[in-house]
């Protein structure tokens, strides 16, 4: 800031007009770096429309590696988010910083070289020298943080750069003073010294404190308030200092005081600056759907993916950012979704005289599925044909008034079909941990999901030790025969739907099942380590135990929200949760080639059949001294090279149906509730519900025999006894174009409509176990606070049901197992720090209560989390009003939205 001053001495000597000329040189500098900085980011980042974190070394496959290791599934781990890279600089900002300060280099260096004494030459050498050192720790910084990796070619080039660029200036310095005559000599240096204090202000501001000295903790003072404050004082005051003599007859600060400039000139810059600094950008996205021959088990199959890949890409974004995710049907018929109500099952081949997207002639191997009893029944030609349709759905997101964007098909929209495009738009509000995204139509999620990580805003961190990497880890199932076909032959026969043959970590099924061996996942890590891990049950139809051998994790978050955070061997998750453990790692490397199993197997209370098996991954430690054998990826009983002996240490899991580990875990969960991260409980209500959810069924159509409960039945699941029957159109078009006439009604009971005991033996009588359907909603006027007790029923077996809701995260303030006591229980509900979700296992044979507030117009789906559940009628939509203000309304659909 010297140079601003003398700047502007020099102007005053040479002009009698009390213009600030250095202030707007400044401004002038300040300006022209940021045009700078915002070419070459279109240049480097011209190619890169999607904005994702780093990803470690050597986890993602070249397409030439995958091409030479195509079976090699070893080497398959799934992306690790690097969390160095989080706050990091790009090549491009590396680019735009050593020129910057080569560039203000130079025109120091012209001031020192065009100095009027020895004196103030000396005394500009002397200043220069002392920030130089500030300057070469942000060229450090810059090239520590160049991304992929530090070239060394182009480290001595910039290191020479910036060494050299002092020099140059004092040499044109030189060669002005003596080449020139008057004043041109003084103008220079007033010119020169405005330019450099501008751009050096631009360098420190936004690459050297915003990127490399980012504090790890949140400032009191990054706040709006605060933020809108400084910029009115900096507008304030140099309004003042520029305008005063004119405007008020006073003389000019400007004229009087270089200080006053040099004072405004910071608080306006650091007013620009803390804005971008919180500001959110747009994140694009491409999901292209596709065909992909996968084999798993020794058995290949077509399955439908996005982009290619099984598991989906990651979606990896801040708090606050905008998403654009263009999604783009295939232009070839490929497999269609069910809908509302579908009666026939479909194969999932070409179109007849199209193309198949894989192959000319896709071999078609027999499908054999696997009853619930575990047998093999059936074999099936697949003759019919499909057109496309499917619907992605960003499961968690909040969806502020954008529930055009929320995805479940034929509720918020209608399906996309082949050939067609959609791109939703959303912004991620008030939330930051881990989500994920699936297909939301009939069973297509089986294949098609993948993470969401939200990370926290710039100026923002982790309320937990910072990791030293981030690995998701997603639990799904697998099946070996096509799911639609699963799905659509059960709601034929109205029999329970044949169990998957496998459950998956990260799309791989793992050492315990045949034919799996090279099939699985591995987590390396390093001793003395933290690691993040995001855990996502994507699985269809089972909650989830897990585990990692002689290993404790630390819980820190659930469904995207901060939790207390609490110790634990074992890990319950239901589909459509998630959670985030820290997992520290022992300080020393185990002995040589000991391994540690991450098992997961099912948690399941209900009568029926369940896939009972166990997924397996591998956790192991990089040893220095073994390098050469994890490079080959070898183990002793499929090594052809080494014969080694590898110990392979066991979790213990509880057993299959341990409610009491389930309800003491649930219990644990507790949100953060203090003053950054409150817990907003309603405190009061204004609508109370009372739903009870559970299986049932449907009678058998005439001249059919049935496989449900009986042969003149068939399964069915309900909430209140409604059993919810998808429309033709969807819900939220109906709603907001006001015609609801023959979609759906608003007459969904609050309240069963008989009471008995829920829990109690189950009844044979067919007036209670018959369901009721129909298309019926809750309507919820706008900012209603609401409480919901959902109670399991035991009519057909009592089960835990993982109740999700979309649009809105709940408060859990009260769990139990069996019947609700409406007098007592509420004297029990934690209205302090209940933990905040956007999906609950109901209890088996007992119930949950949430509360929260509907704060969000549009139409809002609520089902089961189990697919087979959610397939048979458990769900339902609530329609929330528009507010009065404007910003408390739904806005309008988007031209794009498909139509049905």
């Amino acid at each position: 800031m010297h140079f601003l001053s003398d700047s502007n001495e020099t102007f005053g000597d040479l002009t009698p007009k009390t213009y600030p000329f250095a202030f707007m040189l400044a401004s002038a500098g300040y300006l022209l770096t940021m045009f700078g900085d915002s070419i070459i980011h279109f240049v480097t980042k011209s190619n890169q429309r999607e904005a994702k974190v780093e990803i470690e070394e050597g986890r993602r496959r070249t397409p030439e590696q995958a091409a030479v290791n195509k079976d090699d599934h070893d080497h398959v781990d799934l992306e690790e988010v690097n969390t160095a890279f989080l706050k990091t600089t790009s090549l491009g900002d590396t680019i735009l910083l050593i020129l910057a300060l080569c560039f203000h280099s130079v025109f120091e260096g012209i001031a020192v070289g065009i100095a009027d004494t020895k004196g103030d030459a000396w005394r500009n050498l002397w200043t220069i020298s002392l920030h130089k050192i500030f300057a070469a720790v942000a060229m450090g910084i810059a090239l520590l943080k160049m991304l992929p990796k530090r070239p060394l070619l182009l480290t001595v080039a910039y290191s020479f750069a910036f060494a050299i660029s002092s020099p140059i200036g004092v040499g044109i310095g030189i060669a002005i003073d003596a080449t020139t005559e008057g004043t041109a000599a003084d103008w220079t240096y007033a010119i020169s010294m405005g330019l450099a204090c501008g751009v050096f202000v631009y360098v420190a501001i936004n690459h050297l404190i915003a990127k490399g000295f980012r504090p790890e903790s949140p400032n009191y003072f990054d706040t709006p308030f605060f933020k809108f404050l400084s910029v009115l004082s900096g507008v304030g005051v140099i309004a003042v200092s520029v305008c005063g003599q004119e405007i008020m007859g006073v003389p000019s600060p400007l004229q009087s005081s270089p200080h006053m400039v040099v004072f405004s000139f910071v608080i306006i810059i650091s007013s620009i600056w803390a804005f971008p600094m919180a500001a959110a950008i747009t994140r694009h996205y491409n999901f292209n759907i596709t065909l992909k021959n996968v084999t798993r088990l020794c058995h290949t199959k077509s399955i439908i993916t996005v982009n290619g890949e099984f598991p989906g890409p990651p979606i990896i974004a801040r708090e606050g950012d905008r998403l654009l995710i263009k999604t783009l049907g295939p232009g070839l018929g490929s497999r269609l979704g069910p809908g509302p109500e579908p009666e026939t099952w479909v194969p999932p081949g070409p179109e007849p005289g199209t193309l198949d997207p894989e192959s000319d002639q896709r071999p078609r191997p027999e499908t054999q599925t696997r009853s619930r009893s575990g047998t093999r029944t059936g074999t099936q030609t697949r003759t019919e044909t499909w057109t496309w349709a499917w619907d992605p759905d960003p499961h968690g997101i909040r969806q502020l008034r954008s529930g055009w964007a929320d995805g479940p098909a034929y509720i918020t929209q209608c399906p996309i079909q082949s050939g067609q495009s959609y791109v939703y738009n959303y912004t991620i509000t008030g939330q930051r941990g881990t989500l994920f995204w699936h297909a939301h139509i009939s069973w297509l999620r089986a294949t098609v999901y993948g993470p969401i990580i939200i990370l926290p805003t710039h100026n923002d961190s982790y309320p937990f030790p910072k990791p030293h990497k981030e690995v998701p880890i997603i639990f799904g199932e697998w099946w070996n025969a096509d799911t639609e076909t699963v799905i659509s032959q059960a709601l034929q026969t109205g029999a329970g739907p044949n169990v998957s043959d496998a459950y998956t970590i990260n799309g791989l099924p793992g050492p315990l099942y045949n034919c799996s061996q090279k099939d699985t996942f591995r987590l390396k890590v390093k001793p003395g380590k933290t690691y993040l891990l995001r855990l996502i049950n994507a699985a269809l139809n089972d909650e989830l135990f897990f585990s990692i051998a002689n290993h404790t994790v630390t819980v820190v978050e659930a469904d995207a929200l901060y939790v207390k955070p609490f110790e634990t061997d074992i890990i319950l998750i239901t589909p459509g949760q998630t959670t985030n453990l820290l997992l520290k790692t022992k300080p020393n490397s185990p002995p040589n080639h000991t391994k540690f199993l991450m098992l997961a197997r099912p948690y399941s209370t209900g009568l029926g059949t369940f896939d009972n098996t166990t997924v397996a991954g591998i956790l192991e430690y990089e040893n220095p001294s073994n390098n050469h054998h994890h490079h080959q990826h070898q183990d002793s009983h499929n090594s052809n090279t080494t014969k080694q002996t590898v110990l392979l240490l066991r979790p213990t899991l509880p057993q299959i149906n341990d409610t009491s580990f389930a309800a003491n875990f649930s219990s644990k969960l507790r949100s953060l509730a203090n003053s950054k991260y409150p817990a907003n409980v309603p405190k009061t209500v204004d609508k109370r519900f009372f739903f009870t959810v559970g299986l049932g069924t449907n009678p058998c159509p005439k001249n059919q025999t049935c496989q449900g409960p009986t042969n003149q039945t068939k399964f069915a699941a309900s909430v209140n006894n409604v059993s919810f029957t998808l429309p033709s159109t969807a819900l939220l078009q109906a709603h907001f174009f006001g015609r609801s006439n023959g979609v759906y009604t608003t007459d969904f009971p609050s309240f069963p409509l008989k009471f008995f005991n829920f829990t109690g033996v189950s009844s044979n009588s067919t007036n209670i176990t018959n369901v009721s359907n129909g298309t019926k909603v809750v309507v919820l006027p706008y900012n209603a606070s609401v409480e919901l007790v959902m109670q399991d029923t035991s009519l057909l077996g009592a089960e835990s049901h993982p109740l999700h809701l979309h649009g809105f995260n709940f408060y859990v303030v009260g769990q139990g197992f069996g019947n609700y006591n409406s007098k007592t229980d509420p004297a029990n509900f934690n209205l302090v720090d209940p933990v905040e979700r956007n999906t609950i296992g109901v209890p088996s044979g007992g119930w949950v209560a949430i509360r929260f507030l509907a704060d969000n117009p549009g139409v809002w789906f609520m089902h089961c989390h189990f697919e087979v559940h959610l397939s048979w009628g458990l769900r339902l939509a609530w329609i929330v009003q528009d507010g009065k203000l404007p910003n408390q309304k739904l806005l309008p659909p988007p031209s794009d939205l498909p139509k049905c």
